[in-house]
């Protein structure tokens, strides 16, 4: 008789228990795009809440989604020299979307960032960084929690599109200083994000200046909106670039940049009377090859573009050459000032409740001739009036909600559409750092949501086959390397059994 053998026997009581845990919660496809959800708004996957250290200028809040009844996690940059009380100087706005495993703290990963030091975000190329150095004019970055694997598509509880266009950019603008209509608007975003990038850039041009997808989640839903609101994209003359990194990044996104984008726009062109764009490599409408990069955002950023400017810089200055065209304005003056403020590991900010005192109404110059009537009633078409309103610790701002005088596609996400501007603003605490790569969601815990994380990852690039195992020879180093424990080079159920059986306790 075979000897028993204990470690052989725990390990498959652990297989079957991350089998059945799965199962349990009830992963379902969306028949539109091959995805795979939690079938409920889980506020956990949200928001990963303000207990991090966050980089010098960057403050957590809790931003309420009436849509789906949680708080949703979001991160906010604002320059060096911001005054919420000075409303009379007014910012752009960048909201930067995060890939299929992240979350609102991910684009820091990405970065020289540590959490010991907030000025360390300032030793690598990124837009926190050019702002705060004064190489690039100031404004306020966003970083929403947009759920892992979304695709930054609402389907069913879940409703990223709906936070972010009707929530979240009405919040900000009544919250903050900013330029409150697509001249002061841009959105980018690498992989899930940058799909959702050009998702939201395609369907809501009334909205945004610019979008930039860096390797873009290969999504039919993208391609959709690009084709059915081309007229709109071509009166409002939407600018847009995307990237992949050359030999070693992901086929599916490879072939969506290379080929399927152009051929998407090539048909319109030849079926419409007037004509979307041509879509050229290196244009201000067009896509760049980071060649050896891969799939890696950092070494993105970082890489050097012809013009001798690192790929963060070219696309940042890409940026404020819309915000100064559209508005019609010459590019703001680079502020040179620096003024670090480390954030503080024991006194977190308190909630503020206030009203906004003002109101004003920005001009935009840049709207087309011909102005399509909107059909969604869901979507406002005025000044949006918060119910509950909550500012920075200063005078409250005032803003339009960036949707005023624009108009909205009928396609729009349904939901509430009236913000509800009350969150909790959190930064200066810390957590323990001890789980490294098994805490792949980055949460300060060893749980199902880090399976998911990866699971999410290859999922939404190698459709609903790739379930059950991926080869990690198929996929750049960064992402195989750190999730194949189970070292059979293959990623599946059993390398989460694997650190399971690993990290017995669930806290790092």
């Amino acid at each position: 008789m075979e000897e028993f053998q204990p470690d052989k026997f725990i390990f498959s009581l652990v297989a079957i228990a991350v089998f059945s845990l799965v199962a349990f919660l009830h992963l379902r496809q969306d028949e539109s795009d091959t995805q795979y959800i939690f079938t409920a708004a889980n506020q956990s996957e949200w928001n990963l809440g303000g207990n991090k250290v966050t980089p010098i200028g960057v403050e957590h809040l809790d931003v309420p989604s009436n849509a789906m009844g949680i708080d949703v996690g979001v991160n906010v940059y604002t320059p060096p020299g911001y005054n919420a009380s000075n409303t009379s100087q007014r910012y752009p706005v960048i909201y930067f979307l995060h890939g299929a495993a992240g979350n609102e703290y991910n684009y820091f990963g990405y970065t020289s960032f540590d959490q010991s030091n907030p000025s360390s975000i300032l030793n690598s190329e990124n837009i926190v960084k050019l702002i705060q150095n004064g190489e690039v004019p100031p404004a306020i970055v966003v970083f929403p929690n947009g759920k892992r694997g979304s695709a930054y598509k609402d389907s069913g509880d879940d409703k990223p599109e709906t936070f972010i266009i009707t929530e979240l950019i009405p919040f900000i603008d009544a919250n903050y200083n900013t330029i409150a209509n697509r001249s002061g608007r841009s959105v980018e975003g690498f992989s899930m994000g940058g799909g959702g990038a050009a998702y939201f850039g395609f369907k809501y041009p009334q909205l945004f200046c610019t979008f930039i997808g860096y390797s873009p989640g290969p999504y039919s839903h993208v391609t959709q909106a690009l084709t059915s609101n081309a007229s709109d994209i071509v009166s409002y003359d939407m600018k847009f670039r995307f990237t992949h990194g050359g030999t070693n990044d992901l086929g599916g996104i490879k072939t969506f940049v290379d080929t399927t984008l152009p051929n998407t726009i090539n048909s319109y062109n030849a079926s419409a009377s007037n004509d979307l764009y041509a879509f050229h490599t290196d244009t201000p409408t067009g896509y760049q090859i980071i060649d050896g990069t891969g799939h890696n955002f950092e070494l993105q950023l970082n890489k050097e573009h012809p013009s001798g400017k690192s790929f963060a810089k070219y696309h940042a200055e890409y940026h404020h050459a819309c915000f100064a065209e559209a508005s019609g304005n010459p590019t703001p003056t680079i502020t040179t000032t620096q003024t670090p403020t480390p954030t503080s590991t024991s006194t977190p900010t308190p909630t503020i409740t206030t009203t906004p005192t003002s109101t004003p109404s920005p001009t935009n110059t840049n709207t087309p001739t011909s102005t399509p009537t909107p059909t969604n009633t869901n979507t406002p078409t005025g000044t949006p009036t918060p119910t509950n309103t909550a500012t920075p610790t200063s005078t409250p701002t005032g803003g339009t909600g960036g949707i005023s005088s624009t108009p909205t596609p009928s396609s729009s996400p349904t939901g509430s559409s009236t913000p509800t501007p009350s969150a909790t603003v959190t930064s200066g605490n810390t957590i323990p750092v001890a789980c490294g790569s098994m805490d792949t969601s980055n949460d300060g815990k060893v749980d199902i949501f880090d399976f998911v994380g990866f699971r999410d990852l290859y999922l939404i690039f190698n459709g609903p086959d790739s379930l059950s195992e991926y080869r990690c020879q198929d996929i750049v180093e960064p992402v195989c390397g750190r999730k194949d424990h189970n070292q059979d080079k293959l990623i599946n159920i059993l390398d989460f059994a694997r650190f399971v059986e690993k990290y017995q306790a669930p806290t790092c």
